[in-house]
C-alpha cells in the first residue's frame, strides 16, 4: 500500500528457518491481495521449485473450485463453476520462476505483475551459473533469447524496475539453504541492490 500511495519501489526480505511459514506468508499476500493493496491482475507468486508449483496449483485449483461450487449452491454466484475456470484463476497467480525470467529477457516491457513474491529467493543463481545453465539449455528452446551474464536477482530487479511508478518484490529467504552450485543466497540480492538498484527501499 505504501509503495502504491507514495510511488515507491520496495523490496521486502522475509527470512526464516525451514517450516517457519514463509511460503504461507507469500501465498497469503497473493490470495488475500485486497488486504495488501494488490489487485487481481498484478500479484503473483513465483518459485523455481517445479514440484512445489505443481502441488500448489493442484491444491489451490481444487480449493477454488469447491468454494465456487458452494457459492453456486447458495445462489450467490450465478455462473456454474468449472474446473477450467479454476485452473485459469490459479495459473496466473502461481508461476514458474524460470518462465518469468525467460519472458522478461525476451521483452523490454514491464511485466503485468506489480507485486511479486519469490519463494526460496536464496537459491537464485549467480551470474556465472545463470549464463552456463542458460547456454546449456539453449538448444532446447523453441523461442531462443539472448543469454544474459547477470544473476537471477539482478534480472528480477531489472524486470520490476521497468514499472515507471511503483513495484514490490517480496523475497522469501531460507538462511543457509543455498544447497547447489551457483546459488548466491541473500548476498546476491544485496549485490544487485548496491550495484544498480539503490533507489529501491529495503525492508527485512
Amino acid at each position: 500500500k505504501s509503495a502504491k500511495e507514495n510511488k515507491k519501489k520496495i523490496v521486502c526480505f522475509v527470512t526464516g528457518v525451514p517450516g517457519a511459514g514463509k511460503t504461507l506468508v507469500g501465498l497469503n499476500i497473493v490470495h488475500e491481495k485486497n488486504q495488501f493493496g494488490g489487485e487481481e491482475i498484478n500479484t503473483a507468486y513465483f518459485s523455481g521449485n517445479g514440484p512445489l508449483i505443481n502441488v500448489l496449483k493442484e491444491a489451490l485449483t481444487r480449493d477454488h473450485f469447491e468454494r465456487q461450487a458452494n457459492l453456486y449452491k447458495l445462489n450467490r454466484d450465478f455462473k456454474k463453476p468449472s474446473k477450467k475456470d479454476s485452473i485459469r484463476e490459479v495459473k496466473s497467480k502461481i508461476q514458474n520462476l524460470y518462465h518469468f525470467i525467460k519472458e522478461g529477457i525476451r521483452t523490454t516491457s514491464p511485466p503485468n505483475e506489480k507485486i511479486v513474491v519469490f519463494d526460496e529467493a536464496q537459491r537464485c543463481w549467480d551470474a556465472i551459473q545463470f549464463f552456463n545453465k542458460t547456454k546449456q539449455n539453449q538448444n532446447r528452446e523453441k523461442n531462443p533469447f539472448e543469454i544474459q551474464n547477470k544473476s537471477e536477482a539482478e534480472l528480477l530487479f531489472e524486470f520490476m524496475d521497468r514499472h515507471k511508478d511503483w513495484a514490490v518484490i517480496i523475497a522469501l529467504v531460507g538462511g543457509g539453504q543455498e544447497i547447489n552450485t551457483g546459488e548466491g543466497g541473500i548476498a546476491e540480492w544485496g549485490k544487485a541492490i548496491s550495484n544498480k538498484f539503490k533507489h529501491w527501499e529495503i525492508h527485512i
